[in-house]
């Protein structure tokens, strides 16, 4: 990921916090989660995480959601935090799943004995 985003999500969080006067746009403490998932979020992009990224970026999201419900974070900061976290994710590889193992092609049941003699006949010994 390209630093300049990374940073770009933690600044969107961090312009209101710190010592400056309380901001209506949002409050101290949707401040102090918001700065702590956009951190997270961040440390995942910049391992090349996409996998951690994603579930990052559904904890901000939902975060973000509930802020907005209590009146700590307004319409235009949500909007501003998730277009940034949106950026970020984009700048990340998606995860990829694994491959499945190939399947094992049908035999008929008679493998080699551990002394590598064919299986075959009818399984008796004699």
């Amino acid at each position: 990921m390209t630093r300049p985003l990374a940073l770009v999500l933690g600044a969107v969080v961090l312009t209101a916090c710190g010592s400056a006067p309380a901001r209506s746009d949002l409050s101290a403490a949707a401040a102090s989660l918001l700065q702590k998932d956009t951190a997270t979020m961040t440390a995942a992009a910049r391992a090349g995480d996409g996998s951690a990224v994603q579930a990052a970026l559904v904890t901000l999201r939902r975060d973000v959601a509930a802020q907005r419900a209590s009146g700590g974070l307004s319409a235009a900061r949500a909007d501003r935090v998730l277009a940034a976290a949106a950026q970020v994710a984009a700048d990340v590889p998606a995860p990829v799943a694994s491959p499945a193992p190939a399947p094992t092609p049908p035999g008929n049941g008679y493998g080699k004995d551990k002394h590598g003699n064919g299986g075959g006949g009818d399984g008796n010994q004699d």
